[in-house]
């Protein structure tokens, strides 16, 4: 139980601040590995990755191209997202065979450009986010924020079958690791006051909503 990891002041249990950046990469790691398609992808690549630059035959053509392969760390999510990076930039500087021998099955790269730039596009507000999160001027009021602007860019109703079921898991991943924080009164109104980013959330449901919450909850602050 997460109460075992509380601090106890006088007679109160209070939790544990902590990382954004790594309540994140333990959020999406866990999204992702729930959606079981996308995670036999990830692994596919990564295999794929290992083979080429463990021969120096087949590694020739990414070489003469200039398209490093990447291979997955399982400790951090932001490793596939590079991978899959590594994949699409082999595919534009045409490393891989032409789309033709694709549907012929004699292409080597085991996934199809369009399907990795699409899976992509929807971990790229996710990867912005980590790369925000781990900067020195990063602060609670920018918490929120941050998570706002996630869940309004994971839009399921966009997808089909895997991929909006990714999304769905990512989206219930991040809720879950930070309900603490989304619930917090500390955090909704340091969000509510971070001036600098409201014009960009201007608008938002979700931040509107804490917006509310944070007002009719400031009273409590001063007692």
């Amino acid at each position: 139980s997460n109460q075992h990891f509380n601090i106890e002041l006088d007679t109160n249990s209070v939790p544990r601040y902590s990382c954004a950046a790594h309540k994140l990469n333990l959020a999406v790691r866990s999204g992702i590995k729930k959606s079981k398609k996308f995670s036999y992808i990830l692994a596919k690549l990564s295999k794929f990755a290992s083979e080429i630059r463990r021969s120096n035959i087949k590694s020739l053509s990414f070489i003469e191209n200039k398209a490093k392969l990447r291979c997955e760390n399982g400790t951090r999510w932001s490793s596939s997202y590079l991978m899959l990076e590594s994949f699409l930039k082999a595919y534009e500087k045409k490393a891989f065979s032409d789309e033709k021998a694709f549907e012929k099955q004699d292409k080597p790269c085991p996934v199809s450009q369009r399907t990795i730039l699409s899976y992509l596009k929807i971990l790229n507000p996710l990867y912005t986010l980590s790369l925000l999160t781990q900067k020195a001027d990063w602060h609670i009021g920018d918490v929120i924020q941050g998570l706002i602007f996630i869940f309004d860019s994971l839009d399921e109703s966009t997808e089909l079958g895997e991929k909006k079921q990714l999304i769905l898991n990512l989206k219930n991943e991040i809720r879950i690791r930070f309900k603490f924080i989304l619930e917090s009164k500390i955090y909704i109104l340091a969000a509510t006051f971070n001036v600098s980013k409201l014009n960009f959330l201007y608008g938002s449901e979700d931040f509107n909503e804490l917006s509310d919450k944070a007002v009719n909850e400031t009273p409590f602050f001063f007692y």
